[in-house]
């Protein structure tokens, strides 16, 4: 069906609603984590990927930027306007192409999962009956609609329903698949090449790109890469890097990507790391300690580990909580001490020395200074000079 021309906030209505649609099984308890946090992570717990495809879709074709993301940003409209006027307004103002499309894409997304719900089944005909949409109109398309169930949409599932007279053979889909996946890789090498030569503009634009040609969660590496190159801007997009890494974590967090990606758990680890550093540089640093415990707790084979300990550290000392902030420097110096260089072992002692200078403990903020300044930090050489002689 040809595309009508739809304003932008019916637009944004359609969305919100096609989002009600598919969280409207969500159990209590999640859907209450959800309501409270908007948490990308949570939804990406909850939805299926068949929806996430399909939204994935319509944020596409109506324009509304790359992927998954406007349905992140939604989630603030979509707590103000479920329940009440604003989407049911924008909906009235459809013309009757657009009550098509609508109707027709809304099944469209219900049967994504296989069928119907009771809970659907009550979303639509409130949605149906604010919109003048007839009775025998609605039954018409969900006849049609039973009938015809969308297939698999994964090129090789799908290869074997495909007819001969339609003429694309599954060696056809597979070779489109696999240029798809060459192309991917050449943008992200772009990416990648612009971004070490200092062209960042340039590096967020190949990324962009890979991310539009690749569904989600297939372009997750896009997302990473685009999240650190945002965030080397100057000045630095903060909020943009903030949701890419949002994006990333959401995905990895998935049941199905421990089957699609391999070492799943350490790329969490350091996305939840780099997000945290996001948080920190925003001043944000309760959130900055909760994904630095993340990172903690999903790094299987300690490749990150030490610098979420020490951000951690920091974090915990600029919230004045200077015990939490001990513990997390003692971690280091103790079990890591092997793995630094002098100068990262200056900074350490250095840091963990501050923090018993705010706790009074000056015995063991001087005995932490002096190591510090042995190992070549001449901040603390000047803290000394100031503070204790």
């Amino acid at each position: 069906m040809k595309i009508p021309i739809f304003s932008e906030h019916e637009k944004k209505a359609i969305l919100g609603s096609f989002l009600h649609i598919a969280l409207s099984d969500t159990e209590n308890d999640k859907w209450n984590e959800l309501h409270y946090s908007r948490s990308f992570e949570v939804m990406s717990g909850i939805l299926n990927r068949e929806e996430w495809k399909f939204l994935d879709n319509v944020v596409n074709t109506f324009g509304l930027g790359d992927s998954i993301l406007p349905i992140m940003q939604m989630l603030e409209e979509y707590k103000m306007l479920v329940g009440q006027l604003g989407i049911m307004q924008s909906l009235q103002s459809l013309s009757e192409t657009g009550k098509d499309w609508y109707i027709d894409n809304a099944y469209k997304l219900i049967f994504a999962d296989g069928g119907m719900t009771i809970q659907e089944k009550e979303i639509l005909d409130d949605i149906f009956g604010c919109i003048d949409i007839t009775e025998e109109k609605i039954r018409n398309i969900a006849n049609k609609m039973e009938e015809t169930k969308p297939v698999a949409t994964d090129p090789i599932s799908t290869a074997g329903n495909l007819s001969a007279e339609q003429g694309i053979s599954q060696k056809e889909l597979i070779k489109e698949e696999i240029e798809k996946e060459c192309k991917y890789a050449v943008l992200l090498e772009r990416g990648y090449k612009n971004c070490n030569s200092g062209n960042l503009e340039d590096s967020i634009e190949y990324y962009s790109q890979a991310i539009k040609l690749m569904p989600t969660p297939q372009n997750w590496t896009a997302y990473f890469s685009r999240a650190q190159v945002k965030a080397k801007l100057s000045p630095p997009d903060y909020e943009g890097a903030e949701l890419d890494f949002g994006v990333v974590i959401g995905i990895l967090r998935r049941p199905d990507s421990y089957v699609l990606f391999d070492d799943c758990n350490n790329y969490l680890a350091q996305a939840y790391g780099y997000r945290g550093e996001v948080f920190f540089s925003k001043k944000n640093y309760q959130n900055s300690i909760n994904d630095y415990t993340s990172a903690i707790k999903y790094d299987s084979n300690n490749s990150n580990i030490l610098s979420a300990y020490f951000n951690r550290g920091k974090a915990h000392g600029m919230l004045g909580m200077n015990q939490e902030a001990i513990n997390d420097f003692d971690k280091v110096i103790k079990e890591f001490a092997s793995q630094l260089t002098a100068s990262e072992l200056a900074e350490m002692f250095y840091s963990r020395g501050l923090v018993y200078a705010n706790m009074g403990e000056l015995s063991g903020a001087y005995s932490d200074l002096i190591n510090s300044q042995n190992l070549g930090n001449t901040e603390a050489t000047d803290f000394i000079k100031v503070f204790f002689e």
